[in-house]
């Protein structure tokens, strides 16, 4: 489809996290677009983007061995918690990008992904191979949305909030709304 994955090789010296955001300006444009950052490893970056505007279309078109310029912006209120309570990693589309860093190395957390297609979440399995995943397709057999998903899986949800565990969301303002809803729902109907 339109969404594609840039691995970015780095020789930075500064610390970065999954989680923070690169600013990029495409060619012959003064405002920045933000791009949500996986690290994976040392030195690389993962970038998820779907091809949707100026700068997009500006990084789908770079070939292997191209360089653009680019900075960090640190984005520590949504770093994974180093903690060992539990963390429910909540997102759609190319929302996925930041969790696709924080569970490479996640001791207690599973990742709900919301998508279109089945085919759509092929793109993100070499970075998920130990973590564990329930994913939604909203044009598939079962049209389920990601907080349909949430909602099916109410006793980890619970069980989350019970421990004093994380949950982070990641995607459309939609998708979030749809979310807090559940959350809402399960915390009114469970007297947290």
């Amino acid at each position: 489809g339109e969404t594609f994955i840039i691995t970015i090789v780095h020789q930075c010296f500064v610390w970065i996290n999954s989680g923070d955001l690169i600013g990029i300006y495409p060619p012959e444009s003064n405002i920045e677009r933000y791009y949500s950052i996986a690290v994976i490893g040392k030195n690389k970056l993962v970038l998820v983007i779907k091809k949707t505007g100026l700068c997009s279309n500006y990084l789908g078109d770079l070939d292997i061995g191209d360089t653009f310029q680019g900075f960090i912006k640190q984005n520590s209120h949504f770093y994974m918690p180093q903690t060992d309570a539990k963390v429910m990693l909540i997102s759609n589309g190319t929302g996925i990008a930041p969790f696709l860093g924080m569970i490479q190395n996640a001791k207690n957390a599973s990742l709900y992904w919301g998508g279109r297609y089945f085919n759509d979440f092929e793109l993100f399995k070499p970075y998920l191979s130990e973590a564990k995943i329930t994913t939604a397709f909203s044009k598939e057999q079962n049209n389920a949305y990601i907080q349909d998903l949430v909602s099916k899986n109410e006793a980890e949800l619970v069980s989350t909030i019970q421990s004093g565990g994380t949950i982070m969301i990641c995607g459309s303002i939609t998708m979030m709304k749809g979310v807090m809803k559940v959350i809402e729902i399960t915390i009114e109907k469970h007297n947290f």
